[in-house]
């Protein structure tokens, strides 16, 4: 099961591209709304969600995508992918 997020502010094209992708992968989003990675991580692993995909951005445009996989315990990060085709092939070995 997968999550889209956000960096922590993010304009509304990169918050608008996240929850594109909800759609486009059959995912969930969530709102950071200040989180940080350890609690939005908790979050995911208490709702059953095992990978989060991270919109992140620079100068306020969406520029690549931060994969973390949510363990039992802990969380680990994984891949960044700066291209969409890379994302959705990783994405496609994951599920």
């Amino acid at each position: 099961m997968l999550v889209f997020t956000t960096s922590r502010n993010p304009t509304k094209e990169t918050r608008a591209l996240a929850r594109f992708f909800c759609r486009a992968f059959s995912a969930r989003y969530f709102s950071r709304q200040g989180s940080n990675i350890s609690e939005l991580a908790e979050k995911a692993r208490f709702n059953g969600f095992k990978t989060i995909v991270v919109v992140k951005e620079k100068s306020g445009k969406p520029e690549c995508f931060q994969v973390i996989e949510i363990g039992k315990n802990a969380f680990k990060y994984r891949k960044g992918f700066s291209s969409l085709e890379k994302l959705k092939a990783f994405l496609k070995k994951v599920k």
